[in-house]
């Protein structure tokens, strides 16, 4: 299962899309920036049935480029991202450990295609004295409908689900 950061990234700028497009000029793109925040989002599972779960604030600035007939043609969107990642029991109903993550990386969408290419550090999340313990960095190339990674360079643990360092970690 993936984690829902970027599924709520893209549900955001789908929002903000359709407040600006009627109004958009075909001669200038549009700037958009806000925050908004993920709690609780989901990014796996680890071997004893606990969840790697994390609150953040994901601070974005969106440029929006239309067509002279005023259609949107590409999103570009860079997002800070800032908060924690924690080991949650769903059992116990317990909140563990608990580690900070930031992420810093640039989007661009291409709506009438379907595709977002992604570049930059996604998500860090380091362990003090021993280094990071959950990396999203470099490039990806996604579609959208069906969801499916068709491109990806770097370590992508993040995105892809990978938490066995990071259960370690906060165990």
């Amino acid at each position: 299962m993936r984690s829902n950061k970027t599924v709520v990234f893209l549900l955001t700028i789908g929002l903000v899309v359709a407040a600006i497009a009627p109004s958009a000029s075909a001669a200038k793109p549009v700037t958009e920036s806000g925050a908004f925040f993920v709690n609780g989002g989901f990014i796996g599972e680890c071997d004893d049935g606990d969840i790697i779960l994390e609150d953040v604030e994901i601070v974005y600035r969106d440029r929006l480029y239309f067509d002279k007939d005023e259609n949107l043609t590409r999103i570009r969107s860079h997002l800070s991202v800032d908060g924690i990642v924690y080991r949650y029991d769903p059992i116990e109903e317990e909140r563990g450990k608990s580690l900070p993550e930031v992420g810093h990386a640039n989007f661009t969408i291409y709506p009438e295609d379907g595709i977002l290419v992604q570049a930059g550090l996604t998500s860090r999340v380091t362990l003090p004295g021993s280094g990071h313990v959950l990396l999203d960095a470099g490039r990806f190339i996604l579609q959208f409908d069906p969801f499916e990674i068709l491109w990806e360079a770097g370590p992508h643990q993040h995105l892809n689900g990978e938490v066995d360092e990071i259960c370690e970690a906060l165990s």
